[in-house]
C-alpha cells in the first residue's frame, strides 16, 4: 500500500513539475529612451540568438516607448 502511494505521488510530480522545467517563457518589459530621456515610439525590440544571430522574437514599443515581449526559453 505504501509503495502505491509513493508511485502515485511521483507521477503527480512528473506530470506537473517536469513539463514546466522543459519549457517556460520569460517576460521582458521596459522603455526605449533617447539620450535626453525622451521616449522613442515604435522602436523595434529584437531578441536574437547569440550563436547564429537569428531572430527569436521581436516587438515594437508603443507611443510612450514602452514594450513588453515574451521570450520563449527552451531548457534541454
Amino acid at each position: 500500500m505504501q509503495l502505491k502511494k509513493v508511485i502515485t505521488n511521483f507521477s503527480w510530480v512528473v506530470v506537473f513539475i517536469f513539463p514546466s522545467a522543459i519549457y517556460c517563457q520569460i517576460s521582458v518589459s521596459g522603455s526605449v529612451l533617447d539620450s535626453i530621456t525622451q521616449p522613442i515610439n515604435y522602436a523595434r525590440i529584437v531578441i536574437s540568438d547569440n550563436d547564429s544571430q537569428s531572430i527569436i522574437t521581436y516587438t515594437f514599443s508603443d507611443e510612450q516607448g514602452r514594450y513588453n515581449i515574451e521570450v520563449p526559453y527552451l531548457k534541454i
